[in-house]
């Protein structure tokens, strides 16, 4: 139900096939620039700017043809009923223990709640409330997605998915895609906090961990996303007929 629906929405946004909902209309010229996230540590590859799978950047700017942007996608959609639809499923739906049958939903839930949980906190910290565009309050929605992140158990799995190339290369771009979104949300934190937001301030030192994950928390992310990847990468040598590709 919930797999590949955000991706579904931000093609049909582009194309120009949804309906706007009635909801009120937002400006967000306050957006965090685009940088690398930084914070406790840095990428693998420098110059990844955050975000940068789902979104083209906070502001797509001169290059959304390249696809568009947090802003572009806020303030042109006005939400449409379709994501309306998947912000409620996200969060009305307690994430359960990972199985061989619903990995890829629960790691498309995951990129949902990081999705919902950026949103959120971009319009609220442009001075507008959430409901305006038929979001959850921000604290609501952070709370579910660091209570996901903090629980791999949840969306990772270790057993195989039927050593199916398709289904490990969707899991895992799902989880992907979240992981880009909530380092997007500590590049915004971050911003918002040295522009005189001192709650968000003592979010991105890690003064405070109520929000964001603690310096010890997002530690063992990478490991988490790698065990996926490694299974993925072993799948490249085996052909279509269960023997070594050529």
């Amino acid at each position: 139900m919930y797999r590949n629906l955000l991706m579904i929405f931000l093609g049909l946004l582009i194309m120009g096939g949804l309906a706007p909902s009635v909801v009120g209309q937002v400006s967000l010229p306050d957006l965090p620039p685009e940088a690398s996230n930084t914070r406790f540590a840095t990428d693998l590859i420098s110059g990844i700017d955050r975000p940068s799978l789902t979104l083209n950047g906070f502001d797509c700017g001169a290059a959304c043809g390249n696809g568009l942007g947090l802003r572009q996608i806020l303030e042109a959609s006005q939400l449409s009923t379709e994501l309306e639809g998947i912000i409620q499923d996200a969060l009305q739906t307690v994430v359960a223990p990972v199985s061989l049958n619903n990995a890829n939903e629960q790691a498309a839930r995951l990129e949902a709640y990081a999705f919902v949980t950026l949103a959120s906190y971009v319009v609220e910290s442009n001075g507008y409330p959430s409901q305006t565009l038929g979001l959850p309050d921000h604290p609501v929605a952070a709370d579910r997605l660091r209570e996901a992140l903090t629980n791999p158990s949840n969306w990772l799995i270790d057993e195989s998915l039927d050593d199916d190339v398709v289904k490990w290369a969707t899991h895992y771009m799902s989880m992907a895609r979240a992981l880009d979104l909530y380092l997007a949300l500590e590049n915004a934190y971050c911003y918002y906090g040295a522009n005189g937001d001192s709650a968000s301030q003592a979010e991105c030192t890690g003064t405070t961990n109520s929000r964001l994950l603690s310096a010890s928390e997002k530690s063992v992310l990478p490991s988490d996303f790698d065990s996926q990847g490694d299974h993925l990468y072993s799948l490249r040598m085996v052909g279509p007929w269960g023997q070594p590709a050529s």
